[in-house]
C-alpha cells in the first residue's frame, strides 16, 4: 500500500489530477442534479396548469 501513495517526483502531479478530476466530476454531478430538480420542478408548474379545467391551457375536450 505503501507504494501507492510513493510516486516519486511524480507523485504531487498525479495526485493534483486525481484531486482537480474528482472535483470536477463532483461539480458536474451537482450541476446536473440541479438542473434535473429545476427542471422537474418546471414540469410540475405546467402539468398543474394544464390540469386546470379554467385554464385554457391543453387540448380541448370539445372537438370531435
Amino acid at each position: 500500500m505503501q507504494a501507492v501513495f510513493e510516486m516519486g517526483v511524480y507523485g504531487g502531479y498525479v495526485w493534483t489530477a486525481y484531486a482537480v478530476s474528482a472535483a470536477i466530476l463532483a461539480g458536474l454531478a451537482v450541476m446536473i442534479w440541479r438542473r434535473s430538480r429545476l427542471l422537474s420542478e418546471k414540469l410540475g408548474r405546467a402539468d398543474e396548469i394544464h390540469a386546470r379545467p379554467d385554464s385554457g391551457g391543453g387540448p380541448d375536450k370539445n372537438i370531435r
